[in-house]
Parts: C-alpha cells; structure tokens; sequence
C-alpha cells in the first residue's frame, strides 16, 4: 500500500504539473479581427451632379473606393480620411476664382507662417482642416481671400502630365494599381515647354510650376487621354484652362530657393487644383489672348481636336 500511494502521489503531481499548460489557452486573447477592407463602399461624392455629369463615366473604382479612400481601417485621427475627403470634393457650385500662380505662392506663404498647423510628412497630417480655409493673400495687386475647397480656374502651358502612383496606387485611391483607378497629375506653367531636371541640390526650373490633379472617379473617357502622347505637343503650345478646388497636399513638401525637396513633387507649392472639374483649350498660344474669362477663346477637351 505504502508503494501504490507513493505511486498514486506521484502521478497526481505528474497531472498537476501539467494543468497550466492544458488551461493555457482558455487565458489567451483571441486575434483581433481583420480590419475591414475599404473596398467595401460605394464612391458618394456627396452631390447629385458631378461638375463634369453631361461626360462622366462610370469605373470600378467608383463601387468600392469610398470618399475617405482607404484610410478608413487604418487612420485612428482621422486625419488621412479627411484629407482623402477633400481631395474628393467635387459638390462646390458658383463661378470659380481666377488666379494666377502668384496665388498659389501666396498660399504657401500663409501656410509656412502658421506654427500650430502639423504638414509635411505622409503620417503628420492636419487633424483639423478648418484651418486651411479663408485665407486673406495677394495674388499679385489682387487681395484674394481663398483656401481649401475654394473653386477656382487657373490658365497655363501643361509642362508634364501623367496618371501617377500606378504601381501601388495611393491611399485616396484605395491604393488600386493601375491607370484606371488612379489620378491623372498636370504640372503647370507660365511658360510653354518642358523642363529637363537640375543636378541634384541646384535651382531646378521645374520648381516654377503648381499643380492640378484629375481624380479617377467617374472619370470622363476623354480626359484619360490628357497625357497621351497626341496631346502633349498640343498643351506645350496651346495653354489649358483647368477648373477646380483648391487642395492643400499636407503630405508633401515644396521646393525651397527652387531647389527640389527629396521625394517631393518637384514644385513652388503643395497647394493644389483637387480635383478638376473641368478642362478646355485656348485657340490661341499666347496667355495675354488666353483669358480665364474670355469664353470665344476655350474649347472643352472632350470636344477639342488636335489642329494639323
């Protein structure tokens, strides 16, 4: 009996030995759940009429990249949805503002002396945008007061245009590969012609140019021809009249005494035209003949032909 109760003694501590690894997993926290893809949203501008409506066509993009873009799973401020939200504000009505690229530089300006406005980085972003609106600047001998979600209609040379970001997408874009799912960028000028790039830490003349933005959603078919190979000569020559919000591009940088920030669209500033509402072509080469008002001097792209 003494060794059948040693035994049993034993085995029981044996058991007991084992017990808190049997019950371990009862204690371990279940995986959180997958987040939830952001393709699971239809694309609502917000409006019942787009500015383009007559034009616009319908992509896959629009039936599973919501407004926020895909930053809805993964931006706990929300500040990278409302900045995809306002690159996606295609609802402002009324006449749009001319100005000129002296504008954009005074807002650049209004924006570098703000101390308490978080830019510049893709992950310190502006958690309130209110900030950004309103803006009292000179665009040149004009007192203008402008500023994010401002429509506006700017006229120049197209120094380069290309859908961008094909590769891996971007955020706003649900980050869909391709040229479809993606924005057409337009860099700006006053003057005609392309730039080569400066060596690297010199005075780039690509500098000397804004930004516009052609957002994939309900993308009219013609527009997706604006940077093909056709048309380039034609915007070098023939200035372009784009129509749109203006966008502060919080993520990036721009140059600095015309010299190119690293990994940083090459330009005088971050804010933007985003997204168009609407392009046309001057008849004529010259900015003087080329006024933002004239309307016998535009023809819309989607009806423009290329002269022989």
């Amino acid at each position: 009996m003494k060794r059948l109760g040693w035994f049993t003694a034993l085995a029981c501590s044996l058991l007991l030995s084992t017990l808190p690894y049997i019950a371990a997993p009862a204690h371990v926290a279940p995986a959180p759940p997958a987040p939830v893809a952001p393709q699971d949203k239809a694309f609502d501008p917000g409006c019942t009429k787009l500015p383009f409506e007559a034009i616009k066509m319908k992509r896959p993009i629009d039936s599973t990249c919501p407004r926020g873009g895909g930053a809805s799973a993964t931006d706990p401020t929300g500040a990278h949805a409302l900045e995809n939200e306002a690159k996606n504000n295609f609802c402002v009505t009324g006449d749009p503002v001319p100005v000129t690229y002296n504008a954009f530089v005074g807002l650049q300006t209004a924006v570098n002396n703000m101390t308490d406005l978080p830019w510049g980085e893709g992950n310190r972003l502006p958690p309130d945008r209110s900030k950004l609106r309103g803006l009292k600047i000179k665009d040149s001998s004009r007192a203008l007061t402008l500023g994010e979600g401002t429509k506006v209609v700017f006229v120049g040379y197209v120094m380069d245009a290309k859908h961008d970001d094909t590769a891996k997408g971007e955020d706003v874009n649900c980050k869909l590969p391709g040229n479809e799912p993606n924005d057409i960028h337009i860099s700006l000028r006053t003057v005609p012609g392309t730039q080569a790039a400066a060596p690297k830490g010199k005075p780039d003349l690509r500098c000397n140019s804004i930004t516009a933005e052609i957002s994939p959603h309900f993308r009219p078919a013609a527009w997706d021809k604006f940077d093909s190979p056709p048309y380039r000569p034609v915007f070098q020559k023939y200035p372009v009249r784009i129509t749109g919000t203006l966008f502060f591009d919080a993520a990036h940088h721009p140059c600095a005494n015309g010299i190119p920030s690293a990994g940083n669209p090459v330009r005088i500033s971050v804010w933007e035209i985003h997204p168009v509402y609407a392009i046309d072509v001057c008849k004529y080469t010259t900015l003087t003949r080329c006024k933002a008002g004239d309307k016998t001097a535009w023809t819309p792209f989607d009806k423009y032909q290329i002269k022989s």
